[in-house]
């Protein structure tokens, strides 16, 4: 909406321009008297300063505009960034619950494997002693 409008402006200000140079061109030929060109310069002089102030609310606009998109991009690159921040610690925390896990289990399986090995010592020395005992009786 503020491009079209400043085209708009800008069309306008053309028009203006061609008018005031054809204008002017017109008293050159037509040799008019000294009062008329003061006149049409005078006319002229507003002209510039209304396309002056009129270049300068654009530049105010385009400037503001761009401070807001800057705005609007630093604000989601913010957000991105706090939130990938937090997933990542979100995975970390995730990470490190599983691998305590993990040690629980490999802890719980190497007190299994311990007591399976007293228990077929035990098996094997037991089996040893009644073979032993067999033997002895016959």
């Amino acid at each position: 909406a503020q491009i079209r409008h400043i085209k708009i402006e800008l069309e306008t200000m053309q028009r203006d321009v061609e008018a005031n140079v054809n204008s002017i061109t017109d008293l050159w030929r037509m040799k008019v008297d000294v009062n008329l060109v003061e006149e049409q310069q005078q006319e002229f002089s507003e002209f510039a300063r209304g396309v002056d102030a009129h270049v300068s609310g654009l530049g105010q606009q385009f400037g503001s505009l761009v401070d807001e998109v800057k705005a609007h991009f630093q604000t989601a690159a913010h957000v991105v960034g706090t939130s990938t921040a937090q997933q990542m610690d979100e995975m970390r925390a995730k990470y490190k619950e599983d691998v305590n896990r993990v040690d629980v289990v490999l802890a719980e399986m190497k007190e299994f494997m311990a007591t399976q090995q007293g228990l077929e010592a035990s098996l094997h020395d037991s089996i040893s002693k009644v073979v032993e005992e067999d033997h002895r009786a016959r």
